[in-house]
């Protein structure tokens, strides 16, 4: 998929203009293949501003690899997906799953 295409289906669906692309191609996740490898995520204990959100959205990026962003808000970190059905918002610290939702900044 190229880079033009993604960054639109980011950014629609983080509701962004804020999206950075880090590769000029991608290739899109299957959604059946995904869900698994998130759940076997081994999830470390949450620490205060030492292994907290943003820890638990880059170690799932480094897990995962390729499709896998992160987004942000000031608040808050987690995951996306770019799969062949949709883009995926994960939750890294529990593994939930959702389709929609704001952030302030995307890196794929």
């Amino acid at each position: 998929m190229k880079s033009v295409e993604v960054y639109f289906r980011v950014a629609w669906a983080c509701r962004t203009p804020f999206v950075l692309l880090l590769d000029r191609r991608y290739t899109p996740l299957q959604f059946q293949e995904l869900e698994p490898a998130v759940k076997a995520f081994k999830r470390g204990p949450y620490v205060r501003e030492t292994f907290d959100c943003d820890d638990f959205a880059t170690a799932l990026k480094g897990q995962l690899g390729h499709a896998i962003g992160i987004a942000i808000t000031p608040r808050h970190a987690w995951n996306i997906a770019l799969c062949t059905d949709a883009v995926w918002h994960i939750e890294p610290q529990t593994g939930e799953f959702r389709k929609r939702k704001w952030a302030l900044f995307v890196m794929i």
